[in-house]
Order: C-alpha cells, then sequence, then structure tokens
C-alpha cells in the first residue's frame, strides 16, 4: 500500500497518495461545533459520502485534524489508543457523549448555581439562556427563570403573553418602579393585550 501524504486545514483536508498517478480527495470540513456536535457529524458524514470517501482510517483522522483541542481531550484516550475497526464511530459516539455529559454540567449549574443578586432581570435571563444552549426549550428556560424572580414578580409576569425577552425587559422596568405602580402597569399590560 502507498504512503499517503495527509494535508488537513481548516476547511479542507486533502490525500495525496505518493505513487506515479496522482490521486486527490478534497473534503470541505465545517467548523466544529461543540454547541451541535450531532448535526456537525452529519455535516462531515455528507462530505465524506459526497467525496466517495468510505475509509474508516481517513474518516477517523480527518475527524482529529479539524476538531479543537478542547474537545479531542474528552476522548484523549481513543486518539491515543484506537481500535482496529470502526475508529470513525467509536470516535464521533464518545464525543457526542463527552459533549452531551459537558451540557449536563452546564444545566445543573443553570438549575443549582446561577441566582439573581444585583443582576437586571433580563442579564439573568440572558445567562441562563447562554448556559442552556439550544437543548434548553423556551418554555424550561421561563420556568427556571421565573423560579429566580421575587415571588411578587412572578405573580405579575406568570400570565403574560408576551414573548419570553419581552417578559424580561418588561420586568426589568417594573423592577425599577416602587410597588404601587406596579400593579398600575400589570392592569396596563393586560388591558393593552386584551384589547388588540
Amino acid at each position: 500500500m502507498p504512503c499517503t501524504r495527509l494535508h488537513v486545514d481548516q476547511s479542507e483536508v486533502t490525500v495525496e497518495p505518493s505513487t506515479d498517478h496522482e490521486t486527490r480527495i478534497f473534503v470541505k470540513t465545517p467548523p466544529f461545533s461543540r454547541t451541535e456536535p450531532e448535526l456537525w457529524f452529519s455535516q462531515l458524514e455528507s462530505q465524506f459520502i459526497i467525496n466517495g470517501v468510505t475509509s474508516d482510517d481517513f474518516k477517523f483522522h480527518t475527524t482529529i485534524g479539524v476538531m479543537d483541542t478542547e474537545s479531542l481531550v474528552c476522548v484523549k484516550d481513543l486518539i491515543l489508543k484506537p481500535p482496529v475497526t470502526n475508529k470513525f464511530e467509536n470516535l464521533r459516539r464518545k464525543v457526542l457523549d463527552a459533549l452531551a455529559e459537558s451540557q449536563e454540567k452546564k444545566h445543573k449549574e443553570l438549575f443549582s448555581q446561577l441566582q439573581l443578586g444585583d443582576k437586571k432581570l433580563s442579564t439573568l435571563l440572558s445567562e441562563m439562556n447562554s448556559l442552556g444552549g439550544s437543548s434548553l426549550q423556551e418554555t424550561m428556560l421561563k420556568t427556571l427563570w421565573m423560579q429566580r424572580l421575587p415571588i411578587s414578580m412572578q405573580s405579575i409576569l406568570t400570565t403574560c403573553p408576551l414573548p419570553l425577552m419581552d417578559v424580561a425587559n418588561l420586568a426589568d422596568k417594573i423592577a425599577d418602579l416602587e410597588l404601587p405602580q406596579v400593579c398600575e402597569i400589570k392592569s396596563e399590560v393586560c388591558s393593552c393585550y386584551h384589547n388588540k
């Protein structure tokens, strides 16, 4: 089997067998996504299919070549001692498991550690949204955010029909007012909504 040279950059992988007749395989690799690794692997596999790449070794080494070091640390043992067969599939599965675990840790922090403190209510929501990532549905995000608000604020905002970010901006305005004015705003919001 001829020796090959593998060239990897952020968007393209080239394989050049060192034989008299030159064959090149160009694979455009999407930038690795820690937040959407499953989607990223699907994109990568589509590139392999489009370019007729079937070699397990090629897929395995291409994947390692384009992933960031921080993500690869999670699968270091597999990279240093790859299995004899199904290298790419084992790598894919282990990366997805490791990053899902990482997302779970973020959710635990979201559930237990993040508190309102002296932040604006909309800032708290933005932080929670960032920690939750795309896997956290808006209804769950709203529930988690509302739980961290003062009880009086929860009772005002619970039935508010506005989109979540608008609710957070309204909450900021309410927090800046004194309590008697809060009741006026609540009835104004309700009447505005019902009169639409």
